[in-house]
C-alpha cells in the first residue's frame, strides 16, 4: 500500500472490552447522574483504565496485558503509520459529567505523554519518515468538555 496509513491509540478498543456498550454495563442502572460502571449481571469487565494506563484481559485466552500512552507510541512508531492517535480513553453517553471530566483530564495527561515519547522516538529514528501525531478530543455530549479538551490539545506541540 503505498497510501498514507492511520493508526489508533487503543482507546476504542479499550473501551469496548470495559463497557461493551450493552453488554457489559448495566443499562437499567445508569442515568446521566451514575453510577458509573455498574457491570450487568453474568458479565466481565475485561479492560479497566488507572491514571498510568490500563490493564485488559484477552477474550481468547484470559492472559492479562498492560498499556500506557508510551506503549501506544512505540507500537504505532514500529507500524510505520503516516498519521497517529495519542492514547485517550473513550467513554460512553451513559457516563455522569464527573467521570467525563476525570476521563478528560487522563486523556490530556495521557497526550502529554504522548507528545514526549513521540518526540522521543522520532528523534532516536532520522531515517524514517515523520510520522503525525493527533490528538483526540473529547467530553462525550458536553459542549463546555469538549472546548476544553480542544483548547489543552491545542496548546500541545
Amino acid at each position: 500500500w503505498s497510501g498514507p496509513t492511520f493508526t489508533d491509540s487503543g482507546g476504542f478498543q479499550v473501551m469496548s472490552l470495559g463497557s461493551g456498550f450493552k453488554k457489559v454495563i448495566n443499562m437499567e442502572a445508569v442515568d446521566q447522574s451514575g453510577p458509573d460502571g455498574q457491570v450487568a449481571a453474568g458479565k466481565e469487565r475485561l479492560a479497566h483504565g488507572d491514571d498510568d494506563g490500563v490493564w485488559f484481559k484477552s477474550h481468547p485466552n484470559g492472559d492479562r496485558h498492560r498499556s500506557t500512552p508510551e506503549a501506544s507510541m512505540q507500537v504505532q512508531h514500529r507500524i510505520g503509520a503516516d498519521i497517529m492517535f495519542a492514547f485517550d480513553e473513550l467513554t460512553t453517553l451513559q457516563n455522569s459529567r464527573g467521570y467525563q471530566e476525570e476521563s478528560l483530564e487522563r486523556t490530556r495527561r495521557g497526550a502529554e505523554r504522548c507528545v514526549a515519547e513521540h518526540e522521543r522516538l522520532t528523534i532516536e529514528r532520522p531515517h524514517r519518515p515523520y510520522q503525525a501525531l493527533f490528538g483526540v478530543i473529547q467530553g462525550a455530549q458536553y459542549e463546555d468538555l469538549r472546548r476544553k479538551a480542544s483548547r489543552d490539545l491545542g496548546n500541545m506541540n
